[in-house]
């Protein structure tokens, strides 16, 4: 019995040296590129193309002139300017929205409160062997009169700082060699890689 000539086919032969599967395929696929050679001399099909080689020279151009330190230069300078100040502000404040109603519904699911809990779970295990006291703070407090971030004096709105994160991946500790005094701003502002020693 002849069989299809396409290789791993063992279907029967229909025509032309195919199966009635295959051979229905290679009319279908002939059809189709005979009409795109149709379509793609046609003007229409240039016009789009053009526009979108130009797009995507465009774009290159863009994403190679990003790198440019002229180019940072000049949005650092936007950032600084109000403009750049204004439409930072709506831009944080459009995500900061967004980000609170996301993390509200994630805390209202299973895996939000197991996440939770495992959080503080771990954080208060890790302040159980602490040697620290209310009066060591106080000490601590009136005795600590520059932020051992900026170097600056201390005044205004304070956090206590752990020197090694409680957290991934340093795991320190709450102890009296751990815990200093610094702005609250430069607390926020520390860098979430690496140490400000």
């Amino acid at each position: 019995m002849r069989i299809c000539s396409i290789k791993g086919c063992d279907s029967k032969h229909q025509a032309r040296g195919y199966c009635s599967r295959c051979y229905d395929r290679m009319i279908r696929y002939s059809k189709r590129r005979t009409y795109r050679k149709k379509y793609e001399q046609s003007e229409r099909y240039k016009e789009i193309m053009y526009k979108y080689n130009r797009s995507e020279k465009r774009r290159a151009w863009r994403r190679e002139y990003e790198k440019t330190e002229k180019a940072k230069k000049m949005h650092r300078d936007w950032k600084k300017s109000e403009s750049g100040k204004v439409s930072s502000r709506k831009h944080y404040q459009k995500k900061k929205e967004y980000y609170a109603e996301w993390l509200k519904g994630y805390r209202a699911t299973e895996m939000g409160k197991l996440v939770r809990d495992n959080c503080s779970h771990k954080r208060r295990c890790q302040k159980q062997d602490s040697d620290i006291t209310t009066d060591f703070l106080k000490k601590l407090k009136d005795d600590t009169k520059i932020c051992d971030i900026c170097r600056k004096e201390l005044d205004g709105p304070i956090h206590l700082d752990h020197i090694r994160p409680l957290g991934k991946p340093y795991f320190g500790k709450h102890v009296m060699s751990n815990v200093r005094f610094v702005h609250a701003v430069c607390n926020l502002s520390r860098p979430k890689k690496g140490l400000v020693l």
